[in-house]
């Protein structure tokens, strides 16, 4: 029975405290983004909040350190993958061949928007999928509940994380600096020592595959 060993791998290295308080964090974001698009949008016709705001909220407050957590992705990701599936559920009658343009479509425009959010490939899928009730909305699906959801989600996502867990969201961007001419000079042993920005990119870009960590993150582990 040696695949039970798998089963004691924690794939988050929390605290029962932290734990605790994401839980919470996941359990007032989805409510108050459901309350507050209860308010905001136009009719009952329009859900209440899309099923893939679930998964994002276990991304934005259980690993929200991962690029993938960042505003851009969340927001970009969550909208364009909705703006997608609205287009192959429109234009596209066969369900299975919708589904698949839906969610390749979604995941081709968040790779090219630098803004991949997994959840959001969910998303892509509800105007397929859910009937009627969505696909007659039409493209007013973007708008209400989609961009409602995400505009709540994201302020509770800033707000929790940063004033009330004091956590470092949104993470600072990395800027690439341009590479520096080499010198002659020969610096202190001191000043050789350590991995800078550049080293860590190129050994990524070596690596080819995703790192669930931001540069600035992963440098502050290493240094």
């Amino acid at each position: 029975m040696r695949f039970l060993r798998f089963l004691t791998v924690d794939p988050v290295n929390l605290s029962p405290k932290a734990k605790a308080y994401s839980f919470i964090a996941c359990f007032c974001s989805v409510f108050f983004v459901a309350l507050i698009t209860h308010i905001v949008t136009f009719g009952p016709q329009f859900p209440l909040i899309v099923a893939s705001m679930g998964a994002s909220a276990v991304i934005l407050f259980f690993i929200p350190n991962s690029p993938l957590a960042q505003p851009w992705p969340f927001a970009a990701g969550q909208i364009s993958s909705a703006l997608v599936g609205t287009m192959c559920a429109l234009h596209i009658n066969e369900t299975a061949s919708a589904s698949a343009a839906a969610v390749g479509g979604a995941v081709f425009v968040m790779l090219l928007l630098r803004c991949l959010h997994p959840p959001a490939a969910a998303t892509s899928l509800a105007p397929v999928t859910a009937g009627d009730s969505i696909t007659s909305l039409g493209y007013e699906f973007v708008l209400q509940p989609v961009a409602i959801n995400v505009a709540f989600m994201l302020l509770l996502a800033v707000f929790i994380n940063r004033w009330i867990l004091k956590l470092n969201y949104p993470n600072p961007l990395t800027i690439k600096e341009s590479p520096k001419q080499p010198s002659h000079t020969v610096s202190e042993p001191s000043h050789r020592i350590g991995i800078s920005e550049q080293d860590l990119e190129l050994a990524l870009k070596d690596l080819d595959f995703f790192v669930d960590m931001t540069h600035s993150n992963l440098s502050k582990i290493l240094t």
